[in-house]
């Protein structure tokens, strides 16, 4: 089986390393690349894609682009618009977002049981996955206030540029 990740840029990506480890560990003969895919190439190359791939992982700036060329997504990837893995599943390809796991266990193993409030800084979709649970009280502040007001999790007063106030 194959599996990658894309994006542009990729180069520095250590998903590869941690990925093939994993793989070895649990005797899995997978191979897992960086592969460098720019937003308008990102259909052609999931259109390519055949039974011998089992997903894809996706970092900047393909978890927004992606969207419209998903086949289904989970209720994550609707919450927070925006998807960083691909499963390929007969033929059909399905959004899934593990990011706001992935942000809520690292929590957890930094000893934080519960968050009351929080600052997300940054307009992009891993920021969005940190706005996924919309119930905290938060702030967004973003260079790119435009681009934090397009998060589903988003309210007006809540996300905008940055303000010393926020502090």
């Amino acid at each position: 089986m194959r599996a990658a990740v894309l994006g542009s840029p990729i180069g520095h990506s250590l998903s590869p390393v941690l990925h093939r480890a994993a793989y070895d560990a649990l005797g899995l003969a997978w191979t897992y690349d960086a592969i460098e895919v720019r937003p308008d190439e990102l259909g052609a190359f999931l259109a390519s894609l055949d039974e011998c791939w089992a997903g894809l992982s996706l970092t900047m700036p393909l978890k927004q682009t992606v969207l419209p060329l998903l086949d289904t997504v989970s209720g994550l990837v609707v919450g927070t618009g925006a998807a960083n893995t691909v499963l390929w599943r007969e033929g059909a390809l399905r959004g899934e977002n593990t990011d706001v796991d992935g942000i809520v266990e690292a929590l957890r193993e930094a000893g934080v049981a519960a968050v009351s409030r929080s600052v997300v800084l940054g307009g992009g979709a891993t920021a969005a996955s940190a706005l996924g649970d919309a119930s905290r009280r938060l702030r967004a502040p973003s260079r790119s206030p435009a681009r934090a007001r397009r998060f589903p999790a988003c309210r007006p007063w809540r996300c905008g540029a940055w303000s010393p106030a926020w502090r």
